[in-house]
């Protein structure tokens, strides 16, 4: 072997060796189809894409299984879990819903030939944004009480063109984003709106989150209006927050603790001070579209338009804020001492940040204290419950976080 022939040999072994230690992202076996979005429930992970329906993996994102049989339409937009584990499915074709993980499916929920965009759910109530039809039929809010038999429309577009593409919930506030631009805004679970445009672009809203305190709203249809918007007061005035993200689609955001991690036109991008500036997070992407994001444990997940990638946080924030492994699902533990008196101690565990709300009541569903009730990052805890100023007998305890509910009995002797 000649000289030159060796040095190349050398450079290329060097070349695959860096690239195997360097920090970046890894495919996963779901190797096909545009991502569109991810659903948790437990250890199941899944995955909705644009027209071969929805994945599902139960190792993390290792493998990946198609789960959509009774599927009328393919081509999924958004995918949300309910207190009951049940998950639902926003299609062009209307709401789906499966009961048994994704086995067979069957539909909820269709309007009138709208396609479904975006779907929010709140304890019993179910909420799906439909966009407007092409014909005579504004984009509207539909609302549904039993697990979608039954619909209510609580909120219709002033004009037949407008439509909703987005939709997100924290507690009772329901925020929807229309093809114009605008944000409407409930506070009541729907019963009430107000309508608001003050900051914001006129083209679609593709999504919208609560972060703490604040309220986020992408754009991914007009490369000069693309980007991300903030409201600090509950959505009735917004800006930009775009600074290194120039002319780029944003689709849809993750947070993990002080992290905002943005889906972009050109891979994933992360902000530590609220959206103000962005750094390009998307090393072995090699600068393709990213769908959606999701967070599960200490790893982040990408739905790109060649299936999902994924990333261990540790390569991206600081070590130092993951203290212990952060825990891959929600967990509600039966208390310990069980029978006790007059103080017991439960522990738990959240798979993501959120609002967390931990209520004692007594046998006939009347409540008797609240243990937390707090905004907490993921993690696991306890909460320790005293007793002494009630009467013995079986009490509850439900542990509420974001879509996650469980409930356990304990008893007081």
């Amino acid at each position: 072997m000649n000289k030159s022939c060796l040095y190349s040999s050398i450079l290329i072994s060097l070349m695959l060796n860096l690239q195997a230690v360097y920090p970046q992202w890894v495919r996963t076996s779901l190797e096909t189809g545009n991502v569109t979005c991810f659903a948790l429930s437990g250890n199941n992970i899944y995955a909705g894409t644009d027209a071969i329906g929805v994945f599902l993996s139960t190792n993390n994102g290792t493998t990946w299984t198609g789960v959509s049989n009774g599927f009328t339409n393919t081509t999924v937009t958004d995918l949300e879990v309910d207190g009951l584990s049940f998950l639902y499915a926003a299609t062009p074709s209307g709401v789906f819903i499966t009961t048994n993980n994704g086995t067979s499916w069957f539909i909820v929920g269709q309007f009138q030939y709208s396609p479904v965009t975006s779907i929010a759910i709140n304890g019993n109530y179910i909420f799906a944004g439909a966009e407007f039809d092409g014909r005579d039929t504004p984009g509207r809010v539909l609302r549904s009480s039993d697990f979608g038999v039954n619909w209510n429309s609580v909120l219709s577009q002033t004009s037949k063109f407008d439509g909703i593409y987005s939709l997100a919930n924290k507690k009772d506030t329901i925020i929807a984003g229309t093809f114009f631009g605008k944000v409407a805004i409930s506070t009541d679970n729907g019963s009430n709106w107000n309508t608001y445009l003050n900051g914001l672009n006129y083209n679609p809203i593709t999504s919208l989150i609560f972060i703490g305190k604040n309220i986020y709203a992408t754009y991914a249809l007009s490369g000069m209006a693309a980007g991300i918007y903030c409201s600090t007061n509950g959505g009735s005035a917004w800006f930009a927050v775009n600074k290194g993200l120039t002319n780029l689609y944003v689709y849809k955001l993750a947070f993990f603790e002080n992290n905002i991690f943005a889906a972009t036109g050109a891979g994933v991008f992360r902000s530590t001070n609220n959206g103000a500036n962005w750094t390009d997070i998307s090393n072995g992407l090699n600068g393709q579209q990213v769908g959606s994001l999701i967070i599960i444990g200490d790893t982040i997940f990408a739905g790109t338009t060649t299936g999902v990638w994924r990333r261990s946080l540790s390569e991206i924030v600081d070590v130092k804020t993951e203290k212990t492994k952060l825990p891959y699902q929600f967990i509600l533990e039966q208390n310990y001492p069980n029978p006790f008196n007059p103080t017991t101690t439960i522990n738990y565990s959240l798979a993501k940040n959120g609002m967390v709300k931990i209520t004692v009541y007594n046998a006939i569903g009347s409540k008797v204290a609240t243990l937390v009730n707090d905004y907490k990052p993921a993690g696991s805890y306890s909460v320790q419950f005293n007793s002494s100023n009630l009467a013995s007998g079986i009490y509850l305890y439900r542990l509420e976080s974001g879509n996650y509910n469980s409930t356990k009995k304990f008893i007081l002797m």
